[in-house]
């Protein structure tokens, strides 16, 4: 609640998941949309800058602020300006597509039950067409494809930091020392599968204007638990445009979201889709802090 936006970077679901945990709003745009000059390199196939809110209505304003703008960028700058693309239209229903992924058996039963109340929910409205969205087989290959592609580039640009081994953490070390064991072929494939996987979600978007999965598998883990596999990283992957919303709590009263993702480039399409929620009263004007706070503020 110290102020009403931050930025971020995301490599796996590191923007998705602090927002998920903490029950405030966040974007990870589309691949490339937000220049990375100035900021530490560890993966260029992946790492995307983003940024946290505390009100839904901000993510389009700092998007709107930090992106790439005009026609140096002809690919984003083509694909942003398209209102067919955009702009979703009057005449049809919102297309939206329930994707469990193939991290869905990881997550707690009440993070799963929550998210089918939503989708059960959601489709009661006239103006939404909800409908389960089975993914391309390969899309099951995203958490090991990522772990090649980041722990491979972790091994090359920290190998000057790996010298002193002593100064890095023991699991920094740890990934540095599995992707030296990869080999620069393997590194290849995981490229060319990343490649494959980008263009099969451009093309599934033909069915569906959004696609809507957990954030993560629940709320935070104790400090002493590994988080488990959450469908972050498979966006993250793909160049997705997606945005985590704080709409669960946990039977602990802790916060989780729900993670509502777009074709690449169509992030104002996204961003319209959430006004829509917003208004239909699905997900909430402003953050679980905010909101938190406010009741605070009433008291007092």
């Amino acid at each position: 609640g110290m102020v009403p936006a931050a930025t971020g970077t995301q490599t796996a679901g590191s923007i998705v998941r602090p927002a998920s945990f903490c029950g405030v709003y966040a974007m990870k745009p589309s691949f490339g949309t937000i220049p990375r000059t100035g900021m530490l390199k560890t993966t260029d196939s992946l790492d995307t800058v983003g940024f946290f809110t505390v009100y839904q209505r901000d993510l389009r304003r700092m998007f709107d602020a930090m992106r790439v703008h005009g026609k140096n960028y002809p690919i984003s700058h083509a694909a942003l300006g398209d209102e067919t693309r955009q702009h979703k239209g009057k005449q049809r229903p919102w297309r939206v597509g329930f994707a469990r992924t193939h991290t869905w058996d990881y997550a707690s039963k009440a993070a799963k039950d929550a998210l089918e109340r939503f989708i059960h929910t959601l489709a009661t409205h006239q103006g939404v067409a909800v409908a389960d969205a089975p993914l391309p087989k390969i899309m099951e290959k995203t958490h090991e494809t990522h772990a090649t592609i980041y722990d491979k580039s972790l091994s090359y640009y920290f190998q000057n930091e790996y010298a002193e081994a002593d100064f890095l953490s023991p699991i920094m070390n740890e990934l540095i020392e599995r992707g030296a064991a990869i080999t620069i072929e393997d590194f290849k494939i995981a490229i060319d599968l990343q490649t494959s996987m980008i263009y099969k979600m451009d093309a599934y978007f033909g069915d569906f204007d959004i696609l809507i999965s957990l954030s993560t598998a629940g709320e935070a883990p104790a400090r002493n638990k590994t988080e488990l596999p959450d469908p972050a990283l498979m966006w993250t992957l793909t160049h997705l445009p997606v945005v985590s919303a704080p709409v669960f709590t946990s039977e602990n009263g802790l916060p989780f979201g729900i993670q509502i993702v777009a074709r690449k480039y169509n992030d104002y399409l996204l961003l319209e889709f959430l006004g829509y929620l917003e208004s239909l009263g699905m997900i909430p004007a402003r953050s679980m802090y905010a909101r938190e706070r406010q009741g605070y503020q009433n008291k007092k």
